[in-house]
């Protein structure tokens, strides 16, 4: 047994037909018709604690910022973070791992700012060390095969 679906006549000249028309603007957003809690009381939009006692910024975020702010600042040529991997992987370990990861377990441990913040100035000294080293042994082999610097 066919289906009459499967039979059914069908003309491209149906399509060929239809108007061209601009597509329907949406509808504007309504809340006619809804009966529910005011939006006041969703926790997402009402504090439920007063304003006064809420941070006014975290101040981990503040010292995390300000520490990434000082690694972008210094000049440090693509190409370093590979190539501590293989020339100094002690420090590419500090600073792809170790520090970030005691970074994490200080932050989320809410440990004393003053320990968070050597632990940031660790990873800012180290990185600066870092392109420090990669500047001069690669300014060194530009000087010596005669290439531009980085």
């Amino acid at each position: 047994m066919r289906s009459k679906w499967l039979d059914w006549p069908h003309s491209p000249r149906i399509i060929d037909e239809m108007p061209i028309t601009e597509p329907t603007k949406p509808t504007k957003r309504s809340i006619v018709g809804f009966v529910g809690s005011s939006a006041r009381s969703f926790s997402i939009t009402h504090a439920q604690v007063p304003m006064y006692k809420l941070p006014v910024s975290d101040p981990y975020a503040e010292r995390m910022r300000a520490a990434l702010r000082e690694i972008n600042l210094s000049d440090c040529a693509v190409g370093m973070v590979p190539w501590l991997a293989t020339t100094y992987p002690d420090f590419y370990a500090e600073i792809t791992s170790h520090l970030p990861d005691e970074i994490r377990r200080l932050w989320s441990e809410h440990a004393p700012l003053d320990q968070f913040e050597a632990v940031l100035a660790r990873l800012v000294s180290l990185h600066k060390q870092c392109c420090y080293l990669y500047r001069s042994v690669h300014a060194r082999s530009c000087h010596i095969y005669g290439t531009n610097g980085l």
